[in-house]
């Protein structure tokens, strides 16, 4: 029998949600439940879910939220109704391939891992085939814990993780978002930081599902280029690294202080990592924050000297980060945002998404 419950918010999904519902139903190793909870839905969202429940041969078990949660909030708050071990996040709107559960499942199990996410498929309304999005990931691998990027960011409907994690902190005292300045911390980024502290990450390269692009998501592929990331993360020079030092320092805090690490070293390892995390970001943003080139360029080799860009598996920032200051130096704002515009592709997967 299955040890992996899906968890699937629904908010007005009525368009797709059949579909979505039918793929997980569908999985060739199918999981012992799927727990659907509604945030509200005015159209036909839930005759459909209760229509497909009547029918299916997995059970699905629907709740429905009294108030408006918001869809992280909805996530974390079902992961309470699951019996599962493992939890897998589902969206409304996409598709999973057939083996998704399997080699998901497989996967933690061989690697003895807590969280595996996977590559995806783009799909435009019509569900046919648009561009590959392997979020990062060039091949299988596993990442040991206080080894990942500490803002690393993958796609909550990709995540298949022990519900264990969930246990290690409150989730009222995750602090903010480190994507979206002044939001809570988002569901998939919150198991994230939560693996990446007391677990084994494995990545893999298979592409197990399927994103749809359509006009009413609420979050999607962005089709960015390594320049226009460049560009974002110069449009507000050092405020931007400034409000991640603040993220990391609450991320030690709340590791530091927590009662359930009593006793568990772990979390004092965790805590140190996140405290190292802040103290290189503030570093980095008095580099892009330099009144002057020559200032910038000074900083510059006083983080080179301070073991700021150090691999992120050795506790530093990464060989990125001093690119980003480099250009950010040498080039500037404005340099930055013309070679970005310069390198836009003509045509891109749209920038509205569901999550």
């Amino acid at each position: 029998m299955s040890d992996v419950s899906v968890v699937l918010c629904t908010y007005n999904g009525d368009r797709f949600v059949r579909e979505q519902l039918a793929t997980i139903v569908d999985q060739t190793e199918p999981p012992l439940e799927i727990i659907v909870s509604d945030d509200g839905s005015t159209d036909q969202t839930m005759s459909i879910v209760e229509d497909v429940a009547a029918r299916s041969s997995v059970p699905i078990k629907l709740y429905r939220n009294v108030d408006n949660l918001g869809f992280s909030e909805n996530f974390l708050a079902a992961c309470d109704n699951a019996s599962g071990d493992y939890i897998a996040f589902s969206d409304q709107d996409d598709r999973w391939r057939p083996d998704k559960l399997k080699v998901g499942r497989a996967a933690l199990r061989d690697h003895r891992a807590s969280l595996c996410v996977h590559a995806v498929q783009h799909i435009d309304q019509q569900g046919r085939p648009l561009t590959i999005n392997r979020q990062g990931i060039r091949q299988t691998r596993t990442v040991d814990s206080l080894q990942a990027d500490p803002w690393g960011v993958y796609y909550g409907f990709t995540m298949l993780f022990d519900k264990s994690l969930l246990t290690r902190l409150p989730r009222s005292e995750r602090g903010l978002d480190s994507f979206s300045r002044g939001r809570l911390l988002s569901h998939d980024r919150w198991v994230y930081f939560l693996a990446s502290c007391f677990g084994r990450i494995v990545t893999l390269a298979d592409v197990l599902a399927e994103y749809r692009q359509h006009d009413s998501q609420l979050y999607g592929g962005s089709g960015r280029t390594f320049v226009q990331g460049l560009a974002d993360r110069s449009a507000d020079r050092g405020a931007r690294l400034g409000y991640l030092s603040e993220v990391a320092a609450h991320r030690a805090e709340i590791l530091t202080s927590s009662p359930l690490g009593a006793g568990d070293p772990s979390y004092g390892h965790a805590a140190e990592r996140w405290r190292q995390v802040a103290r290189y970001c503030r570093l980095s943003a008095r580099v892009q924050g330099a009144s002057s080139l020559s200032a910038g360029l000074t900083q510059l080799v006083t983080n080179l000297r301070a073991g700021v860009y150090r691999p992120v598996p050795a506790g530093g920032a990464g060989r990125r980060q001093v690119l980003v200051d480099l250009v950010s130096t040498t080039v500037g704002r404005r340099g930055i945002a013309l070679l970005s515009r310069m390198l836009q592709p003509r045509s891109a997967p749209t920038s509205a998404g569901s999550r």
